[in-house]
């Protein structure tokens, strides 16, 4: 009870007291005159005061002593009394004995916090039964105290059982009152329910502690805390992610404030662990747990319950990490800790002993696992009932252990795995992650079985439950938690994958099963960022519009303080300023994920049907994806396509060991990056590794709508040789795509509500002298690493004559070059219908900046020089616009981005999820379709192909087939039969054309003929129509004013 008004409910009875005392005759009186007990109440209200804000600074073991001493001087003034007061306890003439009960809560607190468990308990006891006895409508606070003691202590020892009867004494007391309970009585019961896995009741109890919470710092710490816990057990993290950085902010500011090392933040750093650890970020884990146990350890000692906590959460990131060696020891110390302090049969003893068993399995000792799973098992029955949840967990951990091994025992497996699927269905319903869990292990026994029906049937199911989740998760979170929510399903979709092997490759569920979860899931993040930001563009309110500038200026901000180093500023403050933009950068994406989350039009799953209806009478949609092997550690990753025409079942084919594919894309990347190079030997036997496998499954199909995993998105598959050594590009239109889900949301692709200019063409930027140097984009001086400072810009003379070119051939075309080609330029551009920029484009590897810290993110490893980008820096300005800046732009309804420069469609190839760079960031920002460059290309040879490829488009052309019918006449041309002039260029996104029409492909013309003597190839062939005499027509002409090619004019 706060000191201020517990002087002011003791002043009737000390009015009281006092009278008494002056009425004894002096020898009855005694010592204890007026003066003396005004003297003891005194000290006692000084050492409550103090006690409390001890206890708030987390000075324990001070704090302990001064309420040992307040709850001594209390009973001191209590003996007087005895007997002398009315035994009537009112508000008018309040018991003394209350004064001892608040004193009593308040080393009760103290005591639990110290990991004085017993003695605690005594103390509560002692001060609920004063409750009992003699409290009144006013007093519900101290009643409050007392019974979230008693729950917490009831949690500590992992009686959840206790739940319901601390739940009857906030009834019983509501009713004495008539008021309600404090928020910590709430709160600490509605743990112990969540505890108990009583969820609803949890919830219930949990929001009626927010209801009732009056703005004690503390006490809303630990009720964000416990809601945070509530949400992730449901399944709900992020729900619980929110409510924890709000807490770990409130906590930390208590901190700073008290100067000491505070076990209260160390909890909240273990919830924020234990949240890290659920959707796959164990780096994240580690860091939370290794500061938790830091903060324990010097407030509380290393073998304080609170350390096993986070030695066990620390464990737990390691071995995510694969680092089972570094999870060992802290494992063995957390479990003589518990078992000390707990006892060995603990729930919480119990789940460590889980967490050895997994240790024991990683590291090959399976009988060991075995033992503790086992042991684990009876424990939690024995202390939680045999259908408590953790429970489950024992269960399927021994199911996985009689699936694998050397002695499968797959009905013994089948059996665990039932039984843990129908616990996690009573006590979470039929919809959980953990039911997804369950289904996942009985899928995998059944696969193992060769029961495919079985197991395709169970994941049918499993997968359901995991992507509605994942919807939830992408819709309403940064991107660092859109990536870490998809890389969560990896595990599942590797099981689901491995269906369609073991089954028949002729189609039927375990294939449409396999290819709808990679339409769900495929580049999930990608669409996820840019529908977010559609969405709020669409709404276009100020707040969203200055949310979305705040975040670009942010992540210029990021570039800056990394590439520039710390220079003056001492490293260790340099590194704190940038992890503190990037948190704002997390809060911001955050924040603008949930206000497009709350605008997205459908949320619903995608359908192979739906992607069937898509796909054009003449197309097939490719679908490629890296899978990793189920169960069998040794065996390598594997490549597997899927095709999908419109009529028909989907099909599947298993291409090999990826490592295999990935060697020949290299080997192929090398030789078309050079003219001097005979890429033919390479082109052949990726076609016959990647696609003649596929050819009789395309039937008569011409546009292939293909999505490459991994390397081969950095493939151009027209340059690719049959078996007749005839260049795929003369037979099939290649559209390249994150997902077969494309295909659906090209459908419902809106334009703004206000339309932007028909083109803005941007080239030939004035970059400035070449000779000159940088004075910024030098970030390091390491061995390997590449000076950014280092690169120089030359004039690309023919980016002047395309931006004419083309300028000239679109109505409305608004050009800027030279010096107007500014990076200011690019970022004020709004929705314009095509942006075309032309200019060097550059793809880096890791660079070391800033003090050794690397410049790691694709996003900031790529981008595009403009106008002064070789001049010294003087503003914000820099002349370089990297994929991040690129990203923030507005091109929400853009139909076309074509970048005109080297490289820009190569970036870090991820499985699953598409490749990061300029590639990936013109897609965050919205446009519809993109043609970006595989490699260094050619200046003259882009300039012709591009002023081609607008020809087209402008006469109706599709987006894909325009851009295949330039590259075959610039191919056509006397000297260009290497594909490094022509195939550079890709097609990505939406096909059509720009009104949205499906447009057909067309006859390609004859292949080139070798030069003849005159250095021309004139031959038509025979029964050639229009179409292909005019495309034979204009390479003559563009082999007629053909230049000598130099280095230099190289787009790079």
């Amino acid at each position: 009870m706060p000191a201020s008004r517990a002087a002011a409910r003791r002043a009737p009875w000390l009015a009281a007291g006092v009278a008494l005392l002056l009425a004894l005759p002096p020898g009855i009186a005694g010592a204890e005159g007026p003066a003396g007990l005004n003297a003891t109440l005194n000290e006692a209200d000084v050492a409550h005061l103090r006690t409390e804000a001890l206890f708030e600074e987390e000075r324990l073991a001070e704090a302990a002593a001064l309420a040992e001493r307040d709850v001594a001087l209390h009973e001191k003034v209590v003996a007087f009394y005895k007997g002398r007061l009315p035994r009537q306890h009112t508000p008018a003439t309040p018991s003394p004995e209350l004064f001892v009960g608040a004193a009593l809560d308040q080393l009760g607190w103290i005591l639990i916090e110290l990991g004085q468990h017993r003695r605690a308990e005594e103390v509560f006891a002692r001060a609920h039964a004063i409750y009992r006895r003699i409290l009144v409508a006013g007093d519900e606070e101290l009643a409050g105290l007392s019974i979230a003691g008693l729950a917490r202590l009831a949690a500590l020892r992992g009686d959840s059982a206790a739940a319901e009867g601390l739940r009857r004494e906030i009834v019983a007391f509501d009713a004495l009152l008539g008021s309600p309970f404090p928020c910590l009585a709430y709160s600490e019961v509605g743990r112990l329910f969540a505890m108990k896995a009583d969820h609803d009741v949890a919830e219930a109890m949990l929001r009626l502690a927010a209801e009732s919470y009056r703005g004690a710092p503390a006490v809303q710490v630990e009720l964000l805390r416990n809601q945070a816990d509530l949400a992730l057990e449901r399944g709900e993290p992020e729900v619980a992610e929110p409510l924890l950085v709000k807490a770990l902010e409130a906590a930390s500011a208590r901190a700073r404030s008290a100067g000491t090392p505070s076990p209260r933040l160390a909890r909240v750093l273990d919830s924020l662990g234990r949240l890290h650890l659920a959707i796959g970020r164990p780096d994240r884990a580690v860091q939370a747990f290794t500061r938790a146990l830091a903060l324990q350890e010097e407030a509380l000692g290393p073998g304080h319950l609170a350390a096993a906590e986070s030695l066990d959460g620390l464990a737990l990131g390691h071995m995510q990490r694969g680092e089972p060696a570094r999870a060992a020891p802290l494992l063995d110390r957390a479990l003589a800790i518990r078992e000390q302090v707990l006892g060995p049969g603990h729930p919480a003893t119990a789940a460590l002993r889980l967490h050895l068993g997994d240790l024991r399995r990683a590291t090959g000792d399976d009988g060991a696992a075995a033992a503790l799973y086992q042991r684990a098992q009876a424990d939690l029955e024995e202390a939680s009932g045999p259908d408590h949840p953790a429970v489950a967990e024992a269960l399927l951990r021994r199911a996985a252990l009689a699936r694998g091994g050397g002695r499968p025992e797959p009905g013994r497996s089948e059996a665990l795995s039932q039984r843990a699927l129908a616990i996690v269905e009573k006590v979470f319903g039929p919809r959980h992650p953990r039911v997804a869990d369950a289904l996942d292990a009985l899928a995998e026994g059944h696969l193992r079985a060769g029961s495919i029906p079985s197991a395709a049937q169970a994941l049918a199911r499993s997968t359901e439950i995991r992507d509605r989740r994942a919807a939830a998760l992408l819709a309403d979170s940064s991107e660092e938690q859109k990536l870490a929510a998809v890389e969560a399903l990896r595990g599942q979709t590797d099981l689901v994958l491995a269906l369609p092997a073991a089954a028949s490759p002729q189609g039927g569920a375990a294939v449409d099963l396999a290819l709808t979860t990679i339409l769900r899931r495929k580049g999930r993040a990608l669409d996820a960022l840019a529908a977010g930001r559609a969405a709020l563009r669409d709404r276009q309110r100020p707040e969203d519009a200055r949310l979305l500038r705040e975040l670009v200026a942010i992540q210029g901000a990021i570039v800056d303080a990394i590439v520039r180093g710390p220079g003056a500023v001492p490293a260790a403050e340099h590194d704190a300023a940038l992890a503190e933009l990037e948190r704002q950068k997390a809060r911001l994406e955050a924040e603008l994920g949930k206000r497009g989350a709350t605008l997205l039009r459908d949320d619903r799953l995608v359908t192979l049907a739906e992607v069937k209806a898509a796909i054009p009478e003449d197309g097939a949609l490719v679908e490629m994806i890296v899978r990793r092997p189920v169960g069998e550690a040794a065996e390598a990753p594997r490549l597997a396509a899927y095709v999908l025409r419109r009529r028909g079942a989907a099909r599947f084919v298993d291409l090999g060991e990826a490592r295999a594919a990935a060697g020949l894309v290299d080997e192929l990347r090398q030789a078309l990056a050079s003219p001097r190079r005979d890429p033919a030997p390479a082109a052949r036997a990726l076609d016959e590794r990647v696609l003649r496998p596929l050819r009789p499954l395309l039937g008569d199909a011409r546009r292939i709508l293909i999505s490459p995993d991994g390397e081969l998105n950095l493939v151009p598959f027209g340059a690719l040789l049959d078996e007749g050594g005839r260049a795929l590009i003369e037979r099939f239109t290649f559209t390249y795509l994150s997902s077969g889900r494309d295909l659906v949301r090209f459908l419902h692709d809106e334009t703004p509500p206000e339309p932007g200019p028909a083109a803005v063409l941007i080239g030939a930027p004035d970059f400035g002298d070449p000779d000159r140097q940088r004075s910024r984009y030098r970030p390091g001086a390491g061995p390997d690493s590449i000076e950014l400072g280092d690169i120089r810009f030359r004039p690309l003379p023919g980016t002047a004559e395309e931006i004419a070119a083309i300028g000239a051939v679109i109505p409305g075309a608004k050009a800027l070059t030279g010096a107007a080609a500014t990076e200011e330029a690019v970022q004020a551009v709004a929705h314009p219908r095509i942006l075309h920029i032309a200019t060097h484009g550059f793809f880096l590897p890791p660079v070391v900046a800033s003090a050794g810290r690397a410049l790691e993110s694709p996003l900031l490893r790529g981008g595009l020089a403009l106008a002064t980008a070789n001049q010294p820096v003087t503003g914000r300005e820099d002349g370089i616009l990297t994929a991040h800046e690129l990203a923030g732009l507005d091109l929400y309804g853009t139909r076309l981005v074509v970048l005109s420069a080297c490289e820009t469609g190569v970036g870090a190839a991820r499985s699953g999820d598409g490749v990061y760079g300029l590639r990936r960031a013109v897609l965050m920002a919205g446009a519809q379709s993109l043609v970006m460059s595989l490699w260094k290309i050619s200046d003259r040879e882009t300039r012709d192909l591009m002023v081609q490829y607008h020809r087209r488009l402008q006469g109706g052309g599709g987006r894909s087939e325009a851009l295949r019918e330039a590259a075959l006449a610039v191919r056509a041309a006397p000297g260009n039969q290497h594909p490094f002039y022509w195939a550079g260029f890709i097609s990505a996104g939406d096909w059509s054309s720009l009104d949205g029409k499906d447009v057909p492909q067309r006859p390609a013309p004859p292949p080139p003929v070798a030069p003849g003597p005159r250095g021309c190839g004139c031959a038509v062939g025979p029964g050639s129509g229009g179409s292909a005499a005019a495309l034979a027509l204009a390479a003559l002409l563009l082999g007629c004013v053909r230049r000598q090619r130099r280095p230099e004019d190289r787009r790079a």
